[in-house]
């Protein structure tokens, strides 16, 4: 048992507390070191949390830009099909009156050019001559005007399409890009996990290690303490001895 005190004389106790007081010290400096080492570990965890803390806020940002970029993608989609849905109807009506343009075209020339003139030429007068071929010529130019604007149209409906194609595929690139910092981040947060757990496991040996110090310097502590004791008792003894032996010395000088 280190708590039993084994020295007997005065010389042996003392020297026993001076070897157990720099067993102490030792401890003790050993403890100090430990207790430093720790607390720099808890700073590096406090640290190391921070770092956590920012990265879930940054992750937790980058999320927030990928849902506001699904919003935009999802609007633009809607866009899309609604350009879809008018260069359709534009398509349409250019080919409608394209036909109907055909329709008036083949009906001139099924009435023939004699007919036609036949026709002109019946009007009473020339002025009426003019007016009639003018008519005809403006109904030409109309149809033609209509089918060149539904042209247009359609044309300028595609381009439109075109562009929110790209706009989509640039939002949906965004949204890849988006992803793969989140992805970078969210590694990045997996280390500092990883790292943090281990700088916790090593905390908790160190602590572990501590109070196994800590005990140490008690029961040191405490056994100077019980040899402190006895030095005092032998120190009492030793003097009622001296004190003894100087009185029987006494006697006999007194008796001779």
């Amino acid at each position: 048992d280190v708590m039993t005190v084994r020295a007997t004389t005065i010389s042996d106790v003392q020297k026993q507390i001076e070897q157990d007081q720099q067993n102490l010290n030792n401890i003790k400096n050993t403890l100090s070191g430990l207790t430093e080492e720790q607390e720099l570990l808890e700073e590096m965890i406090e640290d190391i949390n921070a770092e956590i803390i920012n990265m879930m806020t940054s992750i937790g940002l980058k999320e927030d830009e990928i849902a506001a970029k699904e919003t935009e993608i999802s609007e633009k989609q809607i866009d899309i099909e609604e350009a879809q849905a008018d260069y359709n109807a534009a398509k349409k009506r250019e080919e409608e009156q394209y036909e109907a343009m055909k329709i008036q075209i083949r009906f001139m020339y099924e009435n023939n050019s004699v007919s036609t003139l036949a026709k002109l030429l019946e009007s009473s007068g020339f002025s009426n001559l003019i007016n009639n071929a003018e008519k005809i010529e403006k109904v030409y130019e109309y149809s033609n005007d209509m089918l060149n604007q539904y042209e247009a149209t359609k044309i300028e409906v595609q381009q439109l399409w075109d562009q929110l194609v790209i706009d989509k595929q640039q939002l949906e690139s965004d949204k890849t890009q988006l992803e793969n910092d989140r992805a970078t981040l969210q590694t990045l947060k997996k280390e500092l996990d990883t790292n943090l757990a281990a700088k916790k496991a090593e905390s908790a040996n160190y602590e572990a290690e501590i109070q196994r110090y800590k005990q140490e310097a008690a029961a040191a502590q405490k056994k100077i303490q019980q040899e402190q004791k006895q030095l005092k008792k032998l120190q009492e003894e030793e003097k009622k001895r001296q004190e003894e032996l100087k009185k029987q010395q006494q006697q006999q000088q007194q008796q001779s």
